[in-house]
This record gives structure tokens, C-alpha cells and sequence, in this order.
């Protein structure tokens, strides 16, 4: 019998990213790496299995599992959704590919906050703004999500709220709040800006 799995990782890269013109966002590249391979090397040593949440083939090559969205043109709840309905896993670590910021030592205590309590969701808040786009998640969820759906509200900070959650303000835990922690690639001046950071270190 196949070990049940502990841990999976969500890269959320489903996005239309319409402020990027089109260009896919995962692709992009810091000092010559692609973003989506960054996370990927983050993510790998903290879970058991990886899943990207994608609706082409632009991440065919990498060698995991591609899953298009079970629910089509709802933002990030939709690839949630089909993330959660894909693993394997009670804790799911869902990561949006254009967040290459995100640290190891920053998902390895999401992951033992998750394991310190009955939670459904751990959630860190930045600036008093929820990240659920870098939070953890219980596989149990996924009915809550689903009713969401079906009833066209599309905001996960709504599916958090309705569950049994943990806020962390991340601003409580300075060990791990560097300036990019969060820091997304929305447009091409968000993306130059994060380039020439990162070229910095």
C-alpha cells in the first residue's frame, strides 16, 4: 500500500496574468532561474508531493503533475479547489507562482502551526491583509470551498473565515518577514522591481 502522503504543495499558476499582457508569470526569471522552478526548490524539501495548477502545457517539462482548473474563471478559489481535490495530503501548502519571496523557513512553521492544533487553515496576515495565496490548508475544506462556488462567491478570505483557522501577523515573527516575503509579480514594473532586488543579494 502507497505511504499516505503528509504535506503537498499547491503552485497556484493558473492565472490569465491580463496586467503581465499574457505573459506567463511562473516563467519569468530571477538572476536566470525561472520563478516557478524557485518555488519549486522551496517547496520540494518541505512536501511530500508537488501539484501546479496550470491551464497549458508551459509546465509539462518540469516532470510533475499539471492539473487544469476543475473550475474554470474564478480566480485563485478555482485553483484551490482543484488543488485540494488533487492531493493526497490532510496539510496543503498553496503557493501563487508569482511569489518567488517565499522562504523555506517561513513554510516549514506553517506547517508546525498546522500541526499544533484541530485547525482547517493557518493564514498569515501582512500589514493586517490576509495572504491566503501563502497559506496552509486542510484537505477538509474542500465541501466549504465547493459551497462557495456554487454560490458564486469567489474570496477565500470568505472560505477562511467560515472555517476553523489560525491568523499568523507575520509582523509577530520578524525571523521570517524580509521585504519580498510576499511580494508578488503583478505587473512588469512589480517584476523589474523584484529583478533588480534580487539581483542586489
Amino acid at each position: 500500500m502507497k505511504e499516505k502522503k503528509n504535506s503537498t504543495g499547491i503552485i497556484l499558476a493558473g492565472g490569465l496574468s491580463t496586467r503581465m499582457n499574457g505573459t506567463d508569470k511562473g516563467l519569468l526569471t530571477i538572476n536566470g532561474k525561472p520563478i516557478i522552478e524557485i518555488l519549486i526548490g522551496i517547496l520540494k524539501p518541505v512536501t511530500d508531493e508537488l501539484i501546479i495548477i496550470a491551464n497549458n502545457g508551459s509546465y509539462n517539462y518540469l516532470g510533475l503533475k499539471v492539473c487544469n482548473d476543475l473550475k474554470k474563471d474564478i480566480g485563485p478559489m478555482g485553483g484551490i479547489y482543484t488543488g485540494l481535490t488533487h492531493s493526497s495530503s490532510e496539510i496543503n501548502i498553496v503557493v501563487a507562482c508569482d511569489m518567488p519571496g517565499i522562504t523555506r523557513p517561513f513554510l516549514n512553521f506553517l506547517i508546525r502551526e498546522f500541526q499544533s492544533g484541530n485547525y482547517e487553515a493557518i493564514v498569515p496576515a501582512y500589514k493586517r491583509e490576509l495572504q491566503p495565496m501563502s497559506a496552509a490548508y486542510n484537505k477538509s475544506i474542500l465541501p466549504l470551498v465547493n459551497e462557495f462556488i456554487e454560490k458564486k462567491k469567489y474570496s477565500m478570505k470568505d472560505v477562511i473565515r467560515n472555517c476553523q483557522h489560525k491568523i499568523i501577523t507575520i509582523e509577530d515573527h520578524p525571523e521570517f518577514l524580509g521585504e519580498d516575503l510576499f511580494r508578488n509579480v503583478n505587473t512588469e514594473k512589480d517584476y523589474k522591481l523584484l529583478s533588480e532586488n534580487k539581483n542586489e543579494k
